[in-house]
């Protein structure tokens, strides 16, 4: 392969002489003026418009890709690139002292990058017809190669590179990310080999913009993306942002020194010709700024101090401390529970967790919205259990019993706050967003999820995202200051055991539960689990965890009404269940 470099160099301020021998051009059209095109006959749009270089210029035939006189030759004759070269090297007496050069070492000098980083993402010298090429290939989600990029330092057309006909755009990766991994991606493979200094893992995408396909790839990685400093970098950069968040652990984007500029920004070799250009990639990012959809919350700084004048305020206010409306449990977590804490009702199937759940959200809603998000049960079964909760009518004649319920379930509601109800999230990612868009609507102070491992999160096996799912819920209940109701199933390892009482250790599928939740109860139907030592109606719950306060009593005796679905404490049980306590008046617990 010839030296282009040398070529070029022998034929400056030569060109006018060439172009006339090779391409047939009249010496008198190449002085600078307009005149008609040799190719097109065009009247008044041809001319010579850089006389050292041989750039030639028609408006109508040959306006790009005309920056010198190999490309003139090309468009004159006809000629391939290497044709062109080896044509303008005989005239000038250079085809015996052609240089040849490795193609990649040639590439990888010209665009200022390793020629071995190159080498990394799979770079090898191959043919494009005739022309010698940097060939890199690329890949799809699953790691199959779907197509080559080819490069060339002897080409104006391959100098940016281009995608073999008919391949499939993938990514250019040398090393495919596993969870943990901090990842940096960015547009092209130059810029990609260009960050082998960095210690981590470089992707380079086809466009500024990442496809969805991808983003399964990136699952459990920390990914910065660096794009490049103009609008359509930043936009791309957003929207592969957007395909990565829920995805990725961490999406960041990185803002490169440089300008910002509407089009033809700086890219990161581009910073990395600046002096102390490795410090300055590395330092863009570290500081890379998390990204987070439209309307998601931001951390905010709290002074310690503060918090705790505030805490203490309340405390004297007695608002810190919500009652769930199970006098007995708030007793036995020393007065009740705090908003950012997540509380855990447990139990087997057909054991009441969802009963219970919806008796402690109802009794929330007298303070604030709540929300529950409902996985297991259509609202027509949560509204047939509010029904049999509310009145002593038998179901068989609520049909005709219409106006006496309304009489009683409406007023019950309108002294309540809203109770919203969402059904089949299917996703932690989209319950968070629910959460999210109903505290930003509707100002919820209370979520109740029924139940928590119906979520999917993060991971290729139950265990993974239920730990997934707990994690991210605890955090959004932390940061968005919300009493989380998280109801959950126990496995099976609880009915075979001599005792039943449960463990924590029973919590189905992940011991993150236990580990994220600051209190949890565990609810017996005492005649399910031994029908021949307890009647129907024998219940009880077990405070096995709280973690602020301490646990007053750890054994709740309770009544359950099967008819009523609503649980009742033994000790103040009477059949008038509407005034037994004057506090909660009316209320079943």
């Amino acid at each position: 392969m010839l030296d282009v470099d040398a070529l070029k160099y022998a034929c400056t301020n030569r060109w006018p002489e060439l172009l006339g021998r090779i391409g047939g051009v009249p010496l008198e059209v190449l002085d600078g003026k307009n005149h008609p095109c040799p190719k097109c006959g065009g009247k008044d749009r041809f001319r010579m418009i850089d006389r050292e270089d041989g750039a030639l210029l028609c408006n109508q035939c040959f306006n790009t890709k005309n920056g010198d006189g190999i490309a003139a030759v090309m468009w004159l004759t006809g000629l391939t690139f290497p044709e062109a070269c080896e044509r303008l090297a005989t005239e000038v007496g250079l085809t015996v002292q052609a240089k040849e050069v490795n193609v990649i070492e040639e590439m990888a000098w010209r665009k200022n990058i390793n020629a071995d980083s190159l080498r990394a993402f799979g770079a090898a010298i191959s043919t494009r017809g005739s022309l010698s090429v940097c060939r890199v290939p690329m890949y799809d989600a699953d790691m199959q190669r779907v197509g080559n990029f080819d490069l060339s330092p002897v080409s104006p057309d391959f100098d940016k590179g281009k995608a073999e006909a008919g391949c499939r755009l993938g990514l250019f990766i040398a090393t495919k990310p596993a969870a943990g991994d901090h990842v940096l991606l960015v547009e092209g493979v130059k810029d990609a080999a260009a960050l082998g200094f960095t210690n981590k893992i470089a992707v380079g995408l086809p466009t500024c913009r990442m496809d969805a396909a991808f983003a399964r790839m990136f699952r459990d990685c920390h990914v910065t993306i660096i794009p490049d400093r103009d609008k359509a970098g930043l936009e791309g950069a957003n929207e592969t942002a957007a395909r990565l968040y829920g995805v990725a652990t961490s999406v960041k984007i990185a803002e490169l020194p440089a300008e910002y500029k509407e089009s033809g920004g700086a890219d990161v070799r581009d910073v990395l010709r600046q002096r102390d250009g490795q410090a300055k990639i590395i330092a863009a990012i570290e500081h890379a700024k998390s990204w987070l959809p439209e309307g998601k919350p931001k951390p905010r700084f709290v002074s310690l101090g503060d918090a705790v004048v505030d805490f203490v305020k309340k405390i004297k206010q007695k608002q810190n401390l919500i009652t769930t409306g199970l006098p007995d449990v708030d007793y036995a977590l020393g007065g009740g529970i705090l908003q950012g804490e997540m509380v855990i009702i447990a139990g087997r199937p057909s054991h009441g967790k969802t009963m219970v759940g919806l008796q402690a959200l109802d009794h929330l809603a007298r303070q604030f919205p709540v929300l529950l998000i409902s996985e297991e049960m259509p609202i027509a079964a949560l509204c047939e259990r509010s029904v049999c909760a509310l009145t002593d009518i038998p179901k068989y004649s609520w049909g005709d019993n219409e106006r006496t319920i309304l009489d009683v379930v409406s007023p019950h509601y309108a002294d309540r706050n809203e109770i919203k109800i969402i059904e089949s999230c299917m996703t932690v990612d989209v319950a968070i967003d629910s959460i999210l868009e109903a505290k930003q609507e509707f100002g919820i102070g209370a979520v109740c999820v029924d139940y928590v491992q119906r979520l999917r999160g993060k991971g290729s096996s139950e265990y993974e995202w239920v730990s997934d799912s707990s994690a991210r819920l605890k955090q959004v209940a932390m940061q968005q200051n919300l009493v989380f109701l998280a109801i959950c199933q126990l496995n099976r390892g609880v009915e075979q055991r001599s005792t039943s009482s449960p463990r924590m250790s029973d919590l189905r599928a992940s011991g993150q539960l236990e580990q994220d939740a600051d209190v949890i109860l565990f609810v017996e139907y005492l005649c399910r689990t031994d029908p021949k030592k307890h009647g129907e109606e024998d219940y009880r719950i077990l405070v096995a965890k709280n973690r602020n306060r301490g646990t007053k009593k750890t054994v709740i005796e309770c009544v359950f009404k099967p008819e009523r679905q609503t649980i009742y404490p033994i000790e103040r049980h009477i059949e008038d269940h509407s005034n037994y306590h004057p506090e909660f008046a009316g209320e079943p617990f």
